[in-house]
């Protein structure tokens, strides 16, 4: 993706890498739009691309465009279905996180905190998920 992409060619980009990818460990792919509820996971009319795509829109709708530039396909698409299983909005959930880290940073008594659950998060992003959901 280039800087200037419309949001659907940068949609269509991560859709595309995960189209020929396999659910499971080896993938990185651990949570599939059947782990959704029944409400939030029929497909009847929309299947799981078109979803996913209003699912991505609402991210960067809410925190910026390029942002999905800057994401891997895998770890977006288990972002957007992880937050739709536990009924918490992508896009607020990441304005939250970034605003949350911006006042706890930008305050002296607090900004080494910030710092130190930043790189709380940081580690937990390379925890191993466990092979079974």
């Amino acid at each position: 993706m280039t800087r200037g992409s419309t949001l659907d060619e940068r949609i269509d980009t991560h859709l595309n890498a995960l189209r020929n990818l396999p659910h499971g460990h080896g993938s990185g792919r651990f949570l599939s739009f059947s782990d959704l509820p029944e409400q939030a996971s029929d497909h009847s009319e929309a299947g799981p691309d078109h979803i996913l795509r209003i699912l991505i829109e609402d991210l960067a709708g809410a925190v910026g465009e390029d942002l999905l530039d800057r994401l891997g396909s895998v770890p977006l698409e288990q972002f957007c279905l992880m937050s739709t299983l536990r009924c918490e909005g992508t896009g607020l959930l990441l304005i939250a996180v970034i605003k949350s880290f911006i006042a706890a940073y930008a305050n002296p008594a607090t900004s080494d905190e910030a710092v130190l659950a930043l790189k709380k998060l940081e580690f937990l992003s390379t925890v191993p998920v466990p092979s079974c959901n």
